[in-house]
């Protein structure tokens, strides 16, 4: 008898490489947590992007001698970079001035559902009733521990909502990603498609960030946040996206973005660890369900065999 497959399509090493992908974007939130107070959201995610790009420029360079995409998919490309790597982190960084790391990702997590809104709206992929049964049950998941993290709220403050409404808006556009990068994807090598949408989001934020500088100076990192800032270009930089976008030129954009539920799991370890944030009972059940849900769109029966 053959079990059933929960791998998904794709393959093991798409799916493994989605899951670490996103396990890192756990680390990020947490790592962006940490350090903002030294610095500001644009400033940040300019470094974070200098310090990937720099991992990954050689690596464009080798690329576009052999593979060059047509003036229409650099275009393409330049919208969703400016997008996923210019408007995404910023937002991204911005809510975790306003709300927890544990609820910053939760809200990161409703990802999977906007993406198989928008994928099924432009019938790029199927809408079924399990798939959609266990994006909700992800979604379920988000609401219960978004709902009974009172003490979690007390450490941020009453303008918490702002951070949740944020962080929404950047799933919204990592959503959008998963499904506008596809077809590119199909055509084009992941590694390529994730340099040069990176360096169209780098180039959008380097005017803002300069305005800053010449205002306010370079930021003054402590060791701990120096350390933070150069783990979010490089394991949270070119290593996560990198990953992550592979990933999503071998999966559906539904099962790409729902590896996205793995980034709670990682905030809220980290988040106690590093962070000293609480785990509530209502945390814990939501996180149960939202990996419930993961297993759940990854879900391929077989027939039984014998």
């Amino acid at each position: 008898m053959a079990p059933p497959n929960i791998v998904g399509g794709g393959g093991l090493l798409a799916n493994a490489a989605g899951a670490f992908g996103c396990m890192l974007t756990g680390g990020s939130i947490v790592a962006t947590r940490y350090v903002i107070g030294q610095t500001d959201p644009v400033t940040l995610s300019f470094l974070r992007y200098l310090i990937a790009i720099a991992c990954l420029l050689p690596v464009t360079v080798v690329l576009l001698r052999r593979h060059r995409p047509s003036p229409r998919d650099l275009a393409m490309l330049a919208v969703l970079g400016f997008a996923f790597f210019g408007l995404f982190p910023w937002l991204f960084t911005l809510s975790l001035q306003f709300t927890t790391a544990a609820r910053g990702a939760l809200a990161l997590a409703t990802a999977p559902l906007i993406a198989l809104a928008i994928a099924s709206a432009l019938r790029m992929e199927s809408f079924g009733v399990v798939k959609l049964a266990a994006v909700l049950t992800a979604i379920i998941g988000v609401a219960i521990a978004l709902s009974g993290d009172a003490r979690g709220l007390a450490a941020v403050g009453p303008d918490y909502w702002i951070g949740d409404l944020v962080m929404l808006g950047a799933a919204a556009i990592a959503a959008a990603y998963s499904v506008g990068a596809k077809p590119l994807l199909t055509r084009h090598p992941a590694l390529l498609v994730t340099c040069l949408s990176m360096l169209a989001g780098f180039a959008a934020l380097a005017v803002p960030a300069g305005v800053i500088v010449a205002d306010r100076g370079l930021p003054a990192f402590d060791t701990p946040g120096l350390i933070a800032v150069i783990f979010l270009g490089i394991g949270g930089g070119a290593l996560q996206f990198g990953l992550w976008i592979w990933a999503v030129s071998r999966l559906t954009p539904t099962q790409a973005s729902l590896f996205l539920t793995l980034t709670p799991v990682t905030a809220m370890v980290l988040g106690l660890v590093v962070l000293n944030e609480v785990f509530t009972t209502a945390l814990l059940i939501g996180l149960f369900l939202v990996v419930a849900g993961l297993l759940g769109i990854n879900w391929r029966p077989r027939p039984w065999a014998g």
